[in-house]
């Protein structure tokens, strides 16, 4: 079909969906203007069923497209009023909001007086609604939107009780053997499965009645198993079964098959056609073979494995055999059953008391708002009263994004339309399973296609699919179709189930000169080649169409601080949607300092923190007068003395004793309001600190309802995976983003960088639960085990959550590429001959084979990186800025801690041995604040160690002498950056000693003596920096390798002949310095 037929079917499939007396499941790309026919379709109902407007539901799963569609809604109705010309695309819409603005007029709805009367609304906020209306006289339960605090006070209640019934007793005992008498991992388990109760919680009656009898459970799960083993036999066809056979027979001539391959003959199959590394083997395999005491024909058994490696690489197999291997035997089903049968009797158990806990303080989660009301459109005595309340309150509905459905959500939409009477209700939803990329929000894709083919519960649902893309250039959309064609045929597994990619067809007309889809690989490694073409392609599209809008769209929040730094320092501005994580705002933690002193005043590290943040902002001095006690009196006596001073801390003192007074009176959010207003946290018009604010607002709600201790750990755990907006001083073309916050929008350019850097595979989760859909339904709950002893369900789900995540990231790579209206641009870095497993790079390279020559050198000056405390430079000649620790890699051992709190503690004191002894009485609470890993608890005898270090190397006189010198300027933790060709290069070292005739260059090393491979690469790495101070500078520079745990030092005169010598004492180093200065050539 070619493009003009296929836009006509397009055209036709669009006016047959506005036929308000049928129903429709439409499944259409992105571009395609599902919004727009929505809004058609909501008008349509309005327009010619002659229902009132409060009768037709539309449903989203985001706020964001909730106020997108009543915006649309409202627009097209206030042109219609207006009578202007509306859009070509907007011709049908416009028509039905004529019609309905004269229904408006004869009825007196007042539309666009009562536009947020219209029920466009989320699919949570109908659950809480018609919750209320089905049951009117119970009391309204809040929403709770931090949960998990309930979670764990309620499991730890059910835990902690003194008497248990002798089933519900067997069944904990057993659970903790199962976790090997781990308590705390029991709660977590506990915990998650609270979280997750929609998923086990509908099929509890066949836990317990499977929980009679082990023999039942056992025989379900191997009915399941079996039945993947069938779908895999209508897979691969009779004649490709009877090759397996003849290899296997071949293989173990001692063998039967009868009737057929069961599970334990596949999985010893497998073993001989498949490598540990998920590959296909290339040649048999001898080491199985020798350990055979039959004797095998080997050049049968060759001849055979050939053509049935090759059978299975033509028929694309590989991915269904190794979900083959991965099922669990029949023999560990035993260890599965017990699990079954333990939790089928605790998970009632302390889901009566979420329950009850929910009854008691009158709030609850989603999850309890959607099950309650399941459970009455369920219930057999008043079900169908409900559902007449119900049928006249929701005529028609719409549900936008479907693909994004959870197995919650749908069974929620078989409840509400059970008792539907087609001829009078209808059900429109539409979708694209391309676009399914919320698996992290329980969204199954799955769903779509099967009610595609089945309908949902008893409606039947037309079928449509669109197939015009009216966002993006034809050329844009013709290359999309070629490349995720390619990436389809690497992606054959049947078992599986990837979504199938559908082709689309542009609906412009014209393509305009520049318009294409462009691949930049690159050869250098180096990650600073890749931004510096990105910044060269940046400012090329700004020169080139300035009014139209390029965006940068990472796979990865690990990508997102680079390219944000290298922008800054390029003097791009940008905007960012929820960039830059909540957790890492110095504001936010001043906020949760001061608000913790309101629960707490015993901890030292949190007066240590306020009392240094910009609200008190108290001097070293006085600060450093504190004497720390466990005497609040005596405590509050030294504020009190400091305050008639400082007048900050007197402020603050008042309002935090004033706001103390207040708390057990009245509600905690004014009070706390109040308290950050008095204190002047944050404006009422920065968005960013309002959000945070009302996020710790909801978070200590939350804590206090379960009487939990607010503590800044907690805090900081909850508000954990949240993000806040990047917003530039001047308007900006240039957006950055992550591709799942790309969704729903559109942009004139689009940029997809470091396609070669793969995505980080997920963790292992804590545990899995799945209902095996079978002859019989069952929940299968597996927990995370130790290494010595593997959960076979538990491998074998964790691998089905790996394939299912692959497929997703293809998902997210397609709406990364149809964000794109003109060019499209794709960027990796791939070296001579890469080795590419992933399926988007192979077909990236497949398609786009040529390679993007290295980017001309930029004239760029050296600029400092954008960090929170900035450097005065160290001279006039040479920009140097603060180093940033959050860059810095992650202490994993105590030797590296130790090596940290060394250089703290030099850092503070600059080689004063005075200033070593007065901060020792708080050290710690330093080293707490200010390295991330520090544990107080734990990490206490380390400080003291490293303060004897550092004591003994300051009594050392050449030490005193360098560090301690009166006309010296010390710069610590410094960077330098440096044009080198393509590249910036960036070194950062632990000293620059700067004096009037030389500078040393100085880094120190926690331990004795360096060996000599370890000394040659520190060498190395001072002479690059030594290097870039002497290019630019007229003084020697001296390079000085400090072991902090011997009394001698390594150094050696930079850009010179003389030798790297050892000295210990403050004569030899001034003998040295003398002998170089005799040597030294002033460059010119």
């Amino acid at each position: 079909m070619g493009m003009i037929d296929m836009a006509k079917s397009d055209s036709q499939s669009r006016l047959e969906a506005l036929d308000t007396t049928q129903s429709f499941i439409v499944e259409a790309p992105a571009g395609s203007g599902k919004t727009e026919l929505l809004v058609s379709r909501f008008l349509a109902l309005i327009a010619t069923r002659q229902v009132k407007p409060e009768q037709v539901y539309a449903i989203t799963f985001t706020k964001k497209a909730q106020f997108e569609m009543k915006h649309r809604i409202e627009s097209i109705l206030k042109q219609a009023e207006a009578k202007e010309t509306p859009k070509p695309h907007q011709q049908t819409s416009y028509s039905l909001a004529k019609t309905v603005l004269d229904l408006d007029e004869k009825h007196q709805w007042k539309l666009l007086d009562q536009i947020d009367a219209l029920n466009i609304m989320t699919i949570d906020a109908l659950t809480q609604g018609l919750l209320d209306t089905s049951l009117p006289s119970q009391p309204r339960l809040d929403l709770c939107v931090y949960p998990d605090v309930i979670y764990r006070r309620v499991v730890e209640q059910a835990m902690s009780a003194h008497q248990l019934p002798d089933s519900l007793s067997s069944a904990f005992k057993r659970l903790l053997q199962l976790t090997q008498n781990n308590l705390d991992h029991l709660t977590e388990l506990s915990c998650l499965l609270l979280r997750e109760r929609e998923t086990w919680l509908p099929y509890l009656s066949e836990l317990k009645r499977h929980s009679v009898q082990d023999q039942s459970i056992k025989q379900a799960l191997c009915q399941w198993t079996h039945s993947q083993l069938e779908r895999f036999y209508q897979a691969i066809g009779p004649s490709l079964y009877d090759a397996f056979c003849r290899y296997y027979l071949t293989a173990m001539p001692d063998q039967v098959i009868s009737p057929s391959l069961n599970l334990n003959h596949w999985q010893d199959l497998l073993a001989l056609l498949l490598t540990r590394s998920k590959s296909l083997r290339k040649r048999i395999n001898h080491a199985w073979i020798n350990d055979r005491e039959q004797a095998i024909d080997i050049a049968a058994l060759k001849s055979l494995h050939q053509s049935l490696v090759d059978q299975i690489d033509t028929a694309g197999l590989l991915d269904d055999l190794l979900y083959i291997r991965e099922l669990p035997r029949d023999q560990i089903l035993s260890e599965q059953t017990d699990l079954i049968r333990a939790f089928s009797v605790w998970l009632p158990y302390i889901a009566a008391h979420l329950n009850i806990y929910f009854d008691q303080n009158k709030i609850a989660d989603y999850t309890h708002f959607s099950l309650t009301l399941q459970g009455l459109l369920s219930d057999d005595d008043n079900a169908l009263a409900h559902h007449y309340r119900i049928n006249q309150q929701i005529h028609h509905l719409l549900v936008d994004e479907f693909q994004d459905t959870s197995i919650n959500q749908y069974q929620l939409l078989i409840s509400l339309t059970q008792h539907w009477d087609q001829a009078v209700n209808t059900l429109f939803l539409v979708g694209d399973p391309m676009q399914s990329i919320y698996r992290f929000r329980k969204a199954e894709v799955e769903l779509f296609s099967q009610i595609q083919d089945h309908g949902l519960g008893s409606i039947h649902l037309n079928q449509i699919r669109l197939s015009t893309n009216y966002r993006s250039s034809p050329v844009v959309v013709d290359s999309i179709n070629q490349l995720f064609h390619l990436i389809g045929q690497s992606n054959t597994a049947k078992l599986s189930q990837p979504v199938i990619y559908q082709s689309s067809v542009s609906g412009q007309s014209s393509i305009r000169a520049g318009d294409g889809v462009y691949a930049h690989w690159l050869d250098d490694a180096d990650s600073d080649h890749e931004l510096i073409h990105i910044t060269q392609l940046i400012e090329r599209l700004s020169m080139q169409c300035a009014d139209e809008s390029i965006a940068i769209l990472v796979r990865s929040r690990s990508q997102i601080k680079p390219l944000c730094r290298y922008l800054m320092k390029q003097g791009i501005e940008f905007v960012g949607d929820e960039l830059i994580p909540i957790n890492q705002s110095q504001w936010l933690h001043d906020l949760l300092a001061a608000t913790l002193l309101l629960f707490d005043q015993d901890d030292q590290l949190i007066w240590f923190q306020i009392l240094k943040s910009p609200i008190i902002t108290l001097p070293d001095a006085p600060l450093s007068s504190l004497q720390w006690t466990d005497d609040l009196s005596a405590w509050y006596t030294q504020l009190d003395d400091l305050s008639k001073t400082h007048e900050p801390l007197a402020t603050f003192l008042d309002v935090l004793r004033q706001t103390r007074q207040h708390l057990p009176l009245g509600g905690i959010r004014p009070i706390i309001n109040d308290f950050w207003r008095q204190l002047g946290f944050y404006h009422p018009k920065n968005h960013n600190q309002v959000n945070m604010s009302l996020t710790v607002l909801d978070i200590i709600e939350t804590i206090l309802m379960t009487d939990t201790a607010v503590s800044k750990t907690l805090l900081m755990t909850l508000i954990d995976n949240k993000f806040i907006d990047h917003k530039p001083s001047a308007i900006s073309q240039v957006h950055i983003l992550t591709i799942h916050k790309s969704k729903g929008l559109e942009f004139d350019h689009v940029i997809l960088p470091c396609l070669h850097k793969r995505v980080r595979p997920l963790d292992k989760k804590p545990l899995y639960i799945d209902t095996m859909k079978g002859a019989q339904r069952l929940t299968v709950i597996a927990p995370k085990d130790s290494q010595e002893n593997p959960n076979q369900w538990y491998q074998f789900m964790h691998y089905q959550n790996q394939l299912k995540d692959q497929h997703e990231r293809i998902r997210l790579f397609y709406v990364a590429c149809t964000r794109a209206k003109c060019q499209l641009h794709f960027t990796a870095t791939l070296t001579e001959k890469p080795v590419i497993k992933d399926p988007i790079l192979s077909a990236l390279t497949t398609q786009y084979p040529a390679r993007t020559p290295s980017p001309e050198t930029l004239e760029i000056e050296d600029a400092p990186t954008l960090t929170r405390y900035q450097m005065q430079p160290c001279a006039s000649h040479i920009r140097v800025c603060s180093a940033n620790t959050s860059a810095a890699k992650p202490i994993n051992t105590a030797q590296q801690l130790t090596g940290s709190v060394c250089h703290l503690l030099i850092e503070k004191t600059s080689g004063s041995i005075d200033e070593l002894n007065r901060i020792k009485s708080h050290a710690v609470i330093v080293c707490d604040a200010l390295i991330p890993e520090f544990n107080r608890r734990e990490h206490v005898p380390i400080v003291n160690t490293c303060h004897e270090i550092v004591s003994k190397w300051y009594g050392i006189d050449w030490v005193s002498w360098l560090f301690s010198h009166p006309i010296a300027n010390k710069h610590h933790e410094i960077e330098l950056h440096h044009q080198l060709g393509p590249r910036i290069q960036t070194l950062r070292i632990d000293y620059l000693i700067e004096f009037p005739e030389m500078y040393w260059v100085v880094d120190f090393k926690t331990m004795s003596h360096p060996s000599h491979s370890t000394f040659s690469a520190i060498q190395s790495q001072l002479d690059q920096y030594a290097s870039l101070i002497q290019h630019r500078s007229n003084k020697p520079v001296y390079c000085c390798v400090c072991p902090l745990l011997s009394s001698n030092c390594l150094i050696w005169f930079h850009a010179s002949d003389s030798p790297c010598v050892t000295i210990n004492c403050l004569s030899e180093l001034k003998r040295f310095v003398e002998s170089c200065h005799h040597q030294i050539t002033r460059p010119v």
